[in-house]
């Protein structure tokens, strides 16, 4: 991840960091290594950084306001393939291609 950073930045992009639900601690981190790869960069305009996080607020008057967003968010993971799925024992229900949109790993829906 460092590298990735510093490329960036050394290559006059912005950055975009996508720690989702990860604690505060990893957003530190990467913003850590982003003021590093400016640091190493001086001859760059300052870039800027964006951070990408799933985030629900509810009223503390709900004590189970967190379960629609829990829905939402593995309803979400389930549609994007957020996760990587188990290799299929079917070979003939999976279709995998490097040329697939989503990488080698992608799978049909047959294997949902």
């Amino acid at each position: 991840m460092p590298e990735g950073v510093d490329f960036a930045v050394e290559q006059d992009c912005n950055v975009m960091v996508t720690p989702l639900m990860k604690g505060d601690e990893e957003v530190a981190d990467l913003k850590q290594k982003f003021d590093t790869a400016v640091a190493n960069h001086p001859e760059v305009p300052q870039p800027q950084i964006m951070v990408l996080r799933h985030t629900y607020a509810h009223s503390p008057d709900d004590p189970d306001g967190w379960r629609p967003a829990a829905a939402a968010i593995s309803r979400f993971y389930r549609t994007f393939g957020a996760t990587r799925p188990l290799p299929s024992t079917d070979s003939s229900n999976s279709v995998r291609s490097r040329n697939s949109p989503n990488g080698p790993n992608s799978t049909s829906t047959a294997d949902r």
